[in-house]
């Protein structure tokens, strides 16, 4: 109880109070919960709680889909542990060092988190015993399901005692699940929560309408705008993570991705860095950002809009925790616009628009003032916050040694390490012609950044290259690849240059946005290029 008081608890979340006192009573449950209710707690109180310190077999066994949701359960599970030193908590997971996790199971944990995959491993080099299991807890069920462990499941429960107390949490009810619970399962509480509005956390949440092939325009237009320091990008594929990553690098923000085909060893260093602000910006599938517990996220962009309901709690739900304020912007194309509607049904509240027309100065704290596009263009400039920059020692510059008047610079969006500048058309080749001058001993370099998905200017003439830190490069940047000093770049990035648009067959798709297969006869099975690597 200390411990729960020190987490800063007061009453337990909705999902608790039902939860709790049926699995106190032996009873096995089949509890359906979005992420983000407090379902660690429901499950880790109790299983704490039934320890019998005299048995060192292991006494609770957690299986859950990933390995960064493993490592946050074993985190959580400790937390409660603060003032009960006896009762131990391990988590087991693919990309780990076997040995050391051989090392500590010899230390007898009474509580085991795990992958399938790894539990498995374990297993059959007999270094994991479950005979003197008591309950067993299958967190996001449905996920697993999802991502092919059906087997899996089925293989660790068996070495499981038949007796033994089974609770499973999932998400949504598919057949397979209530499969699951048939087999397993000895007259289960059903228990079935949802999050009602009032207990959405304080998330400003947005919709913008924008075609497929501006997104990555919107996104940067707001990111420059707001300048974040720290937010998550969603995307629906890994294929997409790759490309949101090398394009936000090319337009020169700190940005870095996870997804499920990334080494753990890079996995976990993505999120050491993210949580240590070493990066501003974190681009994700769902499933790589299942245990991702960030406590200050500042808002939560959905690239692509999330294929299912419960997604989009869990996607937003990465902002506004520790009773912070946050919010969401989702990008709809035409074709994506029915699933904001079934989103707002799901959570029973309606997304404000957020219309992103031309070039937009996006102020949500009140005034939005447009800036008369027909007659602007863009300017990159390599000087930030730090090179002392401000914007009125940057605007003296620009007008003394470009002989530009003050009323030709529309707007300048200064940030830590560049800056972008609104200014007239025909001003514009006077700012360019800076480049090599000095400020504050920063040797500048401007261009013409006006990006689009393909990377052409906006203004006419030779492609747009996005930011850069100056420098010569030669052959073609592959998105991430920055140059320092002074200098030019030859050849655009390989990330923004389009694709192409299929030859002959006219209106045809590049390949790249064209969606996966669905796995044909397998129903419901996710498309291959989004399922993470099995642990």
């Amino acid at each position: 109880m200390q411990a729960l008081t020190d987490m800063g608890f007061e009453t337990p979340t909705p999902i608790q109070a039902e939860v709790i006192p049926h699995v106190l009573e032996g009873k096995d449950c089949l509890a359906q919960a979005p992420t983000g209710t407090g379902k660690t707690c429901a499950f880790g109180i109790p299983a704490i709680d039934m320890i019998n310190l005299e048995d060192s077999n292991i006494q609770c066994l957690i299986m859950c889909p990933t390995r960064e949701l493993a490592k946050q359960i074993e985190t959580e599970l400790r937390k409660i542990l603060k003032y009960l030193e006896a009762v131990k908590v391990l988590a087991i997971y693919g990309g780990a060092n076997f040995q050391r996790q051989i090392m500590a199971l010899k230390k007898r944990p009474q509580i085991v988190v795990g992958t399938p995959g790894r539990i498995i491993d374990h297993i059959e080099r007999k270094t994991l015993r479950l005979r003197g299991v008591k309950m067993v807890v299958l967190d996001e069920a449905d996920e697993m399901l999802n991502m092919g462990f059906r087997e899996d499941i089925d293989r660790i429960l068996l070495e499981v005692n038949q007796e033994s107390q089974k609770v499973l949490f999932s998400a949504t009810m598919p057949k397979a699940i209530i499969d699951i619970s048939r087999s397993y399962q000895t007259d289960p509480v059903s228990i079935k929560t949802t999050i009602s509005k009032s207990e959405m956390p304080q998330i400003k949440q947005y919709f913008v309408k924008v075609k497929e092939g501006s997104k990555m325009e919107a996104l940067e237009k707001i990111l420059v705008d707001q300048a974040y320091k720290c937010t998550i990008v969603f995307c629906n594929t890994k294929r997409k993570v790759d490309e949101v990553e090398k394009k936000l690098i090319h337009f020169g923000f700190k940005a870095k991705g996870l997804h499920g085909d990334l080494r753990q060893s890079k996995r976990d260093f993505v999120m050491k860095g993210f949580r240590q602000k070493e990066f501003d910006i974190l681009i994700a599938t769902d499933v790589a950002a299942r245990g991702i517990d960030v406590d200050d996220v500042e808002a939560i962009f959905n690239f692509d809009v999330p294929r299912d309901d419960e997604y989009y709690v869990h996607r937003v739900g990465r902002t506004a925790r520790a009773n912070k304020s946050g919010i969401s912007y989702s990008f709809a194309s035409a074709r994506d616009f029915h699933r904001i509607r079934e989103c707002e049904k799901y959570i029973n509240a309606k997304m404000e628009e957020l219309e992103l027309n031309g070039i937009t100065d996006v102020s949500l704290a009140g005034n939005r003032e447009r800036i008369d596009t027909t007659n602007s263009t863009r300017i990159f400039a390599n000087v930030g916050l730090k090179d002392n920059a401000t914007h009125d020692n940057f605007t003296k510059f620009i007008c003394d040694f470009a002989k530009t008047d003050p009323s030709d610079i529309l707007e300048i969006k200064l940030l830590e390490t560049y800056s972008f500048i609104e200014v007239t058309k025909e001003k514009a080749q006077d700012l360019i012609a800076l480049t090599g001058m000095n400020f504050n001993n920063r040797k500048v370099v401007m261009e013409i950044t006006n990006p689009k998905t393909g990377g052409g200017n906006r203004n006419g003439g030779s492609s747009s290259r996005g930011p850069r830190t100056g420098g010569s490069s030669r052959g073609g940047s592959y998105g991430d690849r920055r140059s320092s000093g002074g200098g030019s770049s030859r050849g655009g990035s390989y990330g923004d240059r389009p694709q192409r648009d299929g030859g002959s067959f006219g209106d045809r798709k590049p390949y790249g946005d064209r969606p996966q297969r669905d796995g044909g006869s397998f129903g419901d099975r996710k498309p291959y290029g989004d399922r993470p690597q099995r642990d």
